[in-house]
């Protein structure tokens, strides 16, 4: 059994988005969810390779806020690896940056090219 991410009480709910994190309650995940978002990956696809290919990462963007005056560099974290089939894959953490609106969307990547086109998307 695993323990909350907030009150560390034994638990089988886990966060729906990276499938890593467990919490006791939906009150324990929104207060923990300020720390948790900025660790929080978009699981890997169902053909990945197993956990011991994956490589942590981080990509420099420009964040643009609608409610900042200025424009400011961001650290996004990224989680990648290959599937059964040796296709590359990446996935994104853009959470804390994204509108409210946006939140609920899978941002999953095939290649670096993908990737730096959806960081202008986004920031630029």
């Amino acid at each position: 059994m695993q323990l909350c991410g907030h009150c560390k009480a034994p638990c089988k709910r886990r966060c729906t988005l990276c499938e890593s994190a467990y919490f006791c309650s939906p009150e324990h995940f929104r207060a923990e969810w300020p720390v948790h978002k900025l660790e929080c990956y978009v699981k890997p696809p169902k053909d990945a390779m197993p956990s011991s290919g994956l490589h942590r990462g981080k990509v420099t963007g420009i964040l643009f806020a609608e409610d900042a005056d200025e424009p400011r560099m961001v650290q996004l974290n990224t989680l990648s690896g290959y599937t059964q089939k040796l296709q590359t894959w990446e996935t994104i953490n853009m959470h804390p940056y994204l509108p409210d609106n946006e939140k609920n969307s899978t941002r999953r990547c095939n290649n670096g090219s993908h990737v730096r086109n959806l960081l202008q998307e986004v920031f630029l």
